[in-house]
């Protein structure tokens, strides 16, 4: 199978079922498949409408001053990102694949079943379908990382997984490494300002 290029504006759609070791969240779904989508009219589809702007707490009105100055490309990359949402530039020598979930999941489907059912009335995820929406998907495993708090839990979505055929497999790394500003470049921007600039640090 060619390789399918699954860039998307929206992720993370879970698929809850009875079933207990039945894969439960849709993570890369194809972007034409998507529009499509959008276009049909209810009633001829199996799930509900999505909606067509992601769901952020950002404020792209307020993000759009506070990026003043700062390179075209890279200020309108960020407000396109959190406005429509962020293409994940991934490539997949497969366009479909199910995975079970973790152990950790499997173990507490309530505690796993809340944290789905808080994230879809937030609207960041759309579901349960008794079918998958797309032809083209890719199902991560879930699973659950304990708090410090007793019986509290963060969920999480194994995207290395399975190793070598996963998401994050298919995302080049030029695209996925992160780069956090040092010390050092602290000190360089402060020397190249001068007398009477501004430090902030939160």
């Amino acid at each position: 199978m060619g390789a399918a290029n699954l860039t998307t504006a929206v992720t993370n759609v879970p698929v809850l079922t009875k079933h207990r070791n039945a894969p439960q969240v849709i993570f890369v779904q194809n972007h034409s498949a998507l529009l499509a989508a959008r276009q049909t009219p209810r009633s001829q589809t199996s799930h509900p409408q999505r909606t067509p702007q992601p769901v952020t707490p950002v404020k792209v009105n307020r993000l759009q001053h506070y990026l003043s100055g700062y390179p075209f490309a890279k200020r309108q990359y960020l407000l396109n990102g959190f406005t429509y949402g962020f293409s994940i530039q991934c490539s997949l020598s497969q366009s479909c694949l199910q995975s079970p979930n973790l152990k950790s999941a499997l173990e507490n489907p309530a505690a796993v079943n809340a944290k789905l059912a808080k994230e879809i009335a937030a609207g960041r995820i759309a579901g349960p379908f008794e079918a998958t929406p797309f032809p083209d998907f890719m199902i991560s495993p879930l699973g659950l990382v304990p708090k410090k708090t007793p019986s509290e839990f963060r969920l999480i979505h194994d995207l290395s997984f399975p190793r070598g055929f996963s998401v994050n497999d298919g995302i080049p790394r030029a695209l996925s490494s992160v780069h956090y500003a040092s010390t050092d470049d602290a000190i360089k921007f402060v020397k190249q300002l001068g007398p009477g600039c501004s430090y902030g640090k939160n």
